[in-house]
């Protein structure tokens, strides 16, 4: 009897083998024997924010289109993210070029280089408006001695951005009469309301809150000189130097402007087929990036493979290489 019972103990441990063994060949085996998904993390902004919504479209392509990823979105911030990719906190992130810069520097406002930001993608382009009430008085930037103007809270992008700005032209919160550091919904109320002379904010192409604002009374945006503006992405080649055409806003003349780009950016850490496949999936859905909104409309596949000061993951630039965008 127990003989018996030993030989069909052995039978069955040698079908089982054996199916495992011919679904091996076959290509039966379940997923997770087969190949492990890929788990990432994306950094964005806050909730409801124009870089989650982002976030939210950069995901579900990369969901979609890239076999073996899995990938989730989490809470961040322009300065916050760099550092979280820097340690692996999160795999991927939205920055702006300025910012993302900054941080592999180890510049203001950071204390410690991330080495380890590569660049994948940028996606799109975000002047620094200056809006002032068109019957101000204010025409160029030294036209702000002496009054009140909101920079965003401190350490944001924009308020880093103000201060550059100011130094170039020899001036500082100091020579203002007023600085505010509310949040952009907050100082439209203060321009509103007479409180402010100014406001700045680094916003998409067709930024709703200059046509907000002009709704309720004429303004007018402030250029940087170009000589200044030389200086500024010379500092940081993060930044660009664009012109604002007078008929995105109605105004009277065309602005020129300093402009950051929203960007895509990995850890180096990421294998590079992995970034090749992701960079690949990005540009080749770009009419999905231009419906996104009406700052991205005119996104390029060239702008998407542009220098934005930090280097690129050596997966996005071998794609770059292969389509000739690099």
């Amino acid at each position: 009897m127990r003989s018996k019972l030993k030989n069909r103990l052995k039978r069955m441990g040698f079908c089982v083998c054996l199916v495992f063994f011919l679904s091996c060949f076959c290509g039966l085996v379940p997923d997770a024997y087969a190949q492990a998904k890929t788990n990432l993390k994306l950094a964005d902004g806050s909730m409801g924010s124009y870089w989650y919504s982002y976030a939210t479209v950069v995901t579900e392509l990369i969901r979609k289109n890239v076999p073996n990823v899995d990938i989730i979105i989490t809470p961040g911030g322009g300065a916050s993210n760099i550092p979280a990719v820097n340690m692996g906190k999160v795999q991927l992130a939205l920055s702006l070029s300025q910012t993302a810069y900054q941080g592999i520097m180890g510049t203001a406002p950071f204390k410690e280089k991330s080495e380890k930001i590569k660049e994948v993608v940028a996606l799109a382009g975000n002047p620094y408006y200056i809006v002032v009430w068109a019957d101000s008085g204010i025409k160029t930037i030294t036209d702000f001695k002496g009054k009140r103007l909101n920079v965003t809270p401190r350490g944001y992008t924009s308020e880093v951005m103000t201060r550059d700005v100011l130094r170039a032209y020899g001036m500082s919160y100091a020579d203002l009469k007023k600085v505010e550091y509310a949040s952009n919904a907050d100082a439209i109320l203060l321009m509103k309301d007479n409180h402010l002379d100014g406001m700045v904010y680094y916003a998409g192409r067709q930024a709703s809150y200059v046509f907000e604002l002009g709704a309720a009374r004429p303004v007018s945006l402030v250029s940087v000189d170009k000589a200044k503006a030389s200086q500024l992405t010379t500092e940081n080649p993060g930044l660009k130097f664009v012109t604002i055409d007078k008929k995105t806003f109605n105004m009277q003349q065309d602005t020129l402007a300093l402009e950051c780009w929203l960007h895509l950016i990995a850890s180096e850490d990421l294998p590079q087929d992995l970034i090749y496949n992701i960079t690949k999936v990005l540009v080749e859905n770009i009419k999905t990036l231009q419906e996104f909104s009406k700052g991205t409309e005119d996104l390029s596949s060239e702008q998407m493979a542009m220098d934005v000061g930090i280097p690129f993951h050596p997966g996005a630039l071998k794609y770059f290489k292969e389509k000739g965008l690099k």
